[in-house]
């Protein structure tokens, strides 16, 4: 099949240098002009690899489905193209910049690398090469013609050499500390160019979404911005970020009271996708006025019932209120059942405007 969606999503999910952290840089980095522009041609670059998706379906997997709901080719694409940008990860983790002149290049010490990059490399040192890095390599300091004879890896970036300074600078300067996401700072700069990191521990409003998160929402960026206007902030909700990047990646923004979850958006390529799980009754408030509501949570309504989780015997459970099948002991909780859950994707103003309608119910219930 193709890795286009999965593709879609790292693409949409990189970062531009932002004004602040350009003015940042300028005022604390003495060799500034180079590490903007080199961080600027890392995020090029990286929106490069996600956009030739193709050059990584290469899996000689038979295309059948597997347990996880995806084809087996497929994930062993996927995977590939996330190697790619864990193999310049290491490279410059492992590398020391060697300056000559205003020219940059990286050398690398060849068995750091391949204590930390397990797979093949030479695929991913073919790809990079067509994306123009140029790659050497070097026995006892002298050039050798095949990796595996070499001690030493040599890096040259001859379209923009300050990419190889500027993302070794960041790969210094960044912590390798997991965050609450439990992805390293590191990790999100590789993968997506954000440096937002080179601040250390800036203070920012719960409301705050990182950029990789709004760029990817794309054209659905604007109603994932009016539910945050209107429910997140001083004495309402908080947000919750995630990042769920196997198979099927997206950005999981909760919204929290407390320890209660309200509801989740899933952040995919150009959608936001609602999760409302509602109790018995936010239910029944919903279903009041479920004729005000678009069709498409006016279907979710109708699918309202029984999913044999196992908390009562024989669907014991399930009452009938205005024709619909409800459940009584529903928590409204995230879980792996959900007898009542509001999921659409919101793309209309008209969708946005029921969701918020339907969050406003379960403010209002327990």
């Amino acid at each position: 099949m193709s890795i286009q969606t999965q593709a879609a999503f790292w693409r949409k999910s990189v970062c531009d240098i932002s004004l602040r952290l350009e003015a940042h840089i300028k005022q604390t980095t003495p060799d500034s002009e180079d590490l903007l522009r080199g961080l600027r041609t890392y995020s090029n670059l990286l929106k490069d690899i996600y956009s030739q998706y193709t050059l990584f379906e290469v899996s000689k997997a038979e295309s059948v489905m597997t347990k996880i709901g995806v084809l087996a080719d497929d994930l062993e694409n996927y995977n590939t193209l996330r190697n790619m940008t864990e193999c310049l990860m290491v490279l410059f983790k492992s590398g020391e910049v060697i300056t000559q002149g205003a020219e940059y290049s990286l050398r690398v010490d060849k068995a750091s690398f391949e204590t930390q990059f397990k797979k093949p490399p030479k695929p991913y040192f073919e790809w990079l090469e067509h994306f123009g890095f140029g790659i050497l390599f070097y026995k006892n300091s002298n050039e050798v013609k095949a990796y595996a004879g070499s001690d030493s890896i040599e890096i040259l970036y001859e379209d923009c050499p300050p990419l190889l300074y500027a993302v070794r600078y960041v790969a210094e300067n960044i912590t390798d500390e997991k965050g609450k996401d439990k992805l390293s700072p590191v990790w999100k700069a590789f993968s997506f160019a954000d440096f937002e990191a080179l601040y250390g521990s800036p203070e920012t409003a719960l409301y705050d979404l990182p950029q990789n998160v709004l760029n990817c929402a794309g054209k659905s960026k604007v109603y994932l911005e009016q539910f945050i206007s209107t429910f997140v902030g001083e004495g309402k909700a908080e947000i919750n970020l995630t990042l769920q990047p196997y198979v099927f990646p997206c950005w999981n923004v909760i919204f929290k009271q407390g320890k209660r979850n309200l509801c989740k958006f899933a952040v995919k390529a150009d959608c936001v996708t609602t999760f409302i799980p509602l109790s018995y009754e936010a239910a029944k408030l919903v279903v009041d006025e479920s004729a005000t509501y678009t069709a498409k949570i006016q279907y979710n309504i109708k699918r309202f019932g029984c999913v044999a989780c196992g908390k009562c015997a024989n669907a014991a459970s399930i009452t009938k209120y205005e024709g619909y099948n409800l459940c009584r002991i529903a928590s409204g909780a995230f879980g792996t059942e959900y007898p009542m859950i509001i999921k659409i994707d919101v793309d209309t103003q008209s969708d946005a405007e029921s969701v918020s309608s339907i969050i406003n119910k379960v403010l209002l219930t327990k």
